[in-house]
This record gives structure tokens, C-alpha cells and sequence, in this order.
């Protein structure tokens, strides 16, 4: 058996329904100030979201896709390769390039019943 040699890579080999934890780098600009978060989800996909080519969007295009709707043509738009965690909060869409930490993690615990408050 190999050993993944990067995040990356192990969460690639882990199937569909692994629950993981990850760390990923956020924009230099994010308004937390923070550089990195955590997520904590299981994986529902890794796959292809469309992404706007630097410059696009001018609202210029022609076409059905812009005619002055600020939208990028289809030619416009880069693929960008993203893992897809089911989060409690909702579907988070990681960027592949993003990553720097990962590791399969144990479901959780069961939810506690909610305390019964004695009068």
C-alpha cells in the first residue's frame, strides 16, 4: 500500500462518504484577517465549478451569455478543480489548490437529549 505523499492526495484516495477534516488558505484580502479555516464535513464530491478568467465579466460579452450581463462567456471560464464536504452548515466547495491539511476523522458523537431543567 502507498502512502499519499499530500493532503491532496489522501483525500483523492478516500472514497465518497469519508468524513475529514480539512485546512485550507484563505484569500489575502478575507475580511477575518485570518489566513487559514478549517472545515469539517464529509466528502460528497471532488469536481469540475466554473471560474471567471481574471479580467472577464466586463459586462462586454456578446452573445446570450453577456449582451451587458457582467456574466463571462462560456469560453471565458476556467475550470477549477474543488472537493465538495457536506458541512453541518451546508455544502462548502474547497478548491483543490487551497489545501494545505487533511485527515479522516470518526463520525461524530451521537447528540446529547436536551437537559430537562428542574423547578
Amino acid at each position: 500500500m502507498t502512502v499519499p505523499r499530500s493532503p491532496v492526495d489522501l483525500l483523492r484516495s478516500l472514497p465518497v462518504g469519508t468524513r475529514v477534516t480539512v485546512r485550507w488558505a484563505l484569500p489575502d484580502d478575507d475580511a477575518s484577517g485570518k489566513r487559514f479555516t478549517d472545515s469539517i464535513g464529509t466528502i460528497l464530491d471532488s469536481s469540475f465549478a466554473p471560474s471567471v478568467n481574471p479580467g472577464a465579466g466586463d459586462g462586454k460579452e456578446s452573445g446570450p451569455s453577456g449582451a451587458g450581463t457582467g456574466l463571462p462567456s462560456p469560453a471565458e471560464r476556467l475550470p477549477v478543480e474543488t472537493l465538495v464536504l457536506q458541512t453541518r452548515a451546508g455544502e462548502v466547495s474547497i478548491p483543490w489548490t487551497v489545501i494545505r491539511l487533511a485527515k479522516p476523522v470518526p463520525p461524530p458523537p451521537p447528540r446529547r437529549a436536551p437537559r430537562v431543567r428542574r423547578s
